[in-house]
């Protein structure tokens, strides 16, 4: 009897985990392409895709190094 009882908690458990996941991942791909390239991202060609991708990373990567720039700019001028 205990035996039953593991083994349907272990199925509810895995149920839950994977209902939650599942949510999970529908969440992340709505979310990661919005911004400019998410009309190349979402309807073009696999190479659009990734350039799209790659122009999205370079911009942002160029943001926070511009942001960084001020930061420390800003604590060396106090």
């Amino acid at each position: 009897m205990k035996m039953l009882f593991g083994v349907i908690s272990l199925l509810i458990v895995l149920a839950i985990v994977g209902v939650s996941m599942s949510h999970r991942t529908r969440t992340l791909s709505v979310s990661a392409t919005p911004g400019a390239a998410s009309d190349a991202a979402a309807n073009g060609t696999p190479r659009e895709q990734s350039q799209a991708i790659q122009q999205r990373v370079a911009d942002d990567l160029a943001k926070a190094m511009n942001q960084a720039a001020e930061a420390r700019k800003g604590v060396e001028d106090k």
